[in-house]
């Protein structure tokens, strides 16, 4: 008889991408879980304002880019005509340049306001069993917090064993 200790072969660490009070979680230690399989909800109302704020932004960045690009379009037949001076002319331009720019900024932002909505949904990557999480439901959990680590999810498809073997019987 020997002594022997069992450990996943993989390791999938569940660490939250955004900070924020845990709202739900649905996996016990010890339990199966399957790919796919939703583990933890965080409250997302900070982040759905931030979203509608991106939301908000990226529509004035439109207006502001319809208004500039209209500017500059009204103005091209008139600085053919010599009504309107270069350096203007230029001013038109840059301006409705610089609205396109700020309308791709802004519909970043907007994207990544949407990814961090996704990211309060954490869904478990492989199967597995889940281990102990030290974090509870009203936890604040995060990057930075006192719960940066929800829990590990070990694969049980590959197991290692480490034995003891005595030198001496």
């Amino acid at each position: 008889e020997f002594v022997t200790h069992l450990t996943s072969g993989y390791d999938a660490i569940i660490q939250p991408r955004v900070s924020g009070y845990l709202k739900r979680s649905f996996v016990k230690s010890g339990e199966p879980v399957k790919r796919g399989d939703l583990l933890y909800v965080i409250d997302a109302d900070l982040l759905n304002t931030t979203l509608r704020a991106a939301q908000a932004n990226f529509r004035s960045a439109q207006a502001k880019e319809s208004e500039a690009r209209n500017n500059y379009e009204r103005a091209l037949p008139l600085a053919s005509q010599g009504a309107i001076s270069e350096p203007q002319m230029d001013e038109y331009k840059t301006n409705y340049v610089a609205a396109r720019q700020a309308v791709q900024s802004a519909r970043e932002q907007l994207e990544n306001a949407k990814l961090q909505v996704g990211y309060a949904r954490i869904y478990s990557p492989i199967n597995g069993i889940a281990s102990y999480s030290p974090a509870h439901e009203g936890d604040y959990v995060g990057v930075g917090t006192q719960y940066p680590t929800l829990t590990t999810i070990s694969n049980m498809d590959t197991l290692k064993a480490e034995i003891s073997i005595p030198t001496t019987l």
